[in-house]
């Protein structure tokens, strides 16, 4: 019976386009984020390790000079008050290979939206695409 479900929500699937909101408002530096920020994965990392008890984040900036949140040790207070909800990163369906990307770095991505929009559609496409794209 599953089998016949994901056929049919494949037949009725919508492509998508998902936004990340992980940019950071332009207005943010080190004097009003109290926290340690890092700019690499190697700093953040050592930066976790030495500061075990201070809440670290992991910022990059990528081609457009953007920031992007990458990573968090600690409390994601801060990161919340300076993410840019207006600027999201967009990942249309002809990217959706950019997002699994990604996704593979991650430990935890939501999909959120309102009742009825879609999310068991969306996953189940989307694990379909990841098993074709990762199968081990």
């Amino acid at each position: 019976m599953t089998s016949t479900t994901g056929s049919c929500i494949g037949i009725y699937y919508i492509p998508r386009t998902f936004n990340r909101q992980v940019v950071i408002k332009n207005d943010v530096s080190n004097k009003k984020l109290s926290d340690l920020v890092a700019t690499d994965e190697q700093e953040f990392r050592k930066c976790c390790q030495d500061n075990p008890e201070r809440n670290v984040h992991w910022l990059l900036e990528d081609k457009s000079g953007r920031l992007i949140w990458q990573q968090s040790q600690g409390s994601l207070r801060a990161m919340h008050e300076y993410t840019d909800t207006q600027n999201p990163l967009h990942y249309p369906p002809e990217n959706l290979d950019e997002l699994l990307q990604q996704a593979q770095c991650q430990e935890v991505m939501l999909i959120a939206d309102t009742a009825g929009m879609g999310k068991t559609t969306v996953l189940t496409q989307l694990s379909k695409k990841i098993k074709e794209k990762f199968p081990t």
